[in-house]
C-alpha cells in the first residue's frame, strides 16, 4: 500500500474513485483502494502499489491472457 496526502482539499481519492489510477510523473504507480473523507485536504488516500512484487505478477499473469 501507498498513502499519498495532498495540503489542498480536491485532490486526492473520494467515494467512487476505487480502482482509478494514481500517476506520479507521467508514470502508473498504484490504484485507489481507499480515500478517508472527501478528497479533504490533510487526508489520507490509500493506494495499491502496483510495482510490488505480488501485485505485479498477478497483473502480468492477468495480461498475458490478452496476448
Amino acid at each position: 500500500m501507498i498513502c499519498f496526502r495532498f495540503t489542498e482539499g480536491g485532490k486526492d481519492a473520494c467515494g467512487g474513485d476505487s480502482g482509478g489510477p494514481l500517476v506520479v510523473n507521467g508514470m502508473l504507480v498504484g490504484h485507489v483502494s481507499l480515500g478517508v473523507g472527501r478528497a479533504e485536504s490533510n487526508q489520507p488516500g490509500v493506494y495499491t502499489k502496483i510495482s510490488h512484487p505480488e501485485i505485479n505478477s498477478h497483473i502480468n499473469e492477468c495480461l498475458a491472457k490478452f496476448e
